[in-house]
């Protein structure tokens, strides 16, 4: 039982650790996404996946690293155009 308390907080903390990355900007060709954290960490990670299928779903091409602005603190914005 004492365990599964455990489990629960580390769970709860883990979740309020780093928000979720998220899309904010779409201008074809290309796709914005604010993430947090390591510039090239596990978020950065997530959003690639995200612009690829992004670009693969709207244009059915390629997504490319164009520009990553970390200049916010833990805020990073990794901008992907579509080629």
């Amino acid at each position: 039982m004492r365990v599964l308390v455990v489990l629960s907080a580390a769970l709860i903390l883990g979740a309020c650790a780093s928000p979720e990355p998220e899309r904010v900007d779409s201008s074809n060709p290309t796709v914005t996404y604010k993430y947090f954290g390591d510039t090239y960490g596990t978020q950065f990670d997530e959003v690639s996946a995200r612009a690829a299928d992004y670009c693969n779903e709207q244009f059915g091409k390629a997504a490319r690293l164009k520009d990553v602005d970390d200049s916010g603190g833990d805020e990073n914005f990794a901008v992907f155009e579509c080629v």
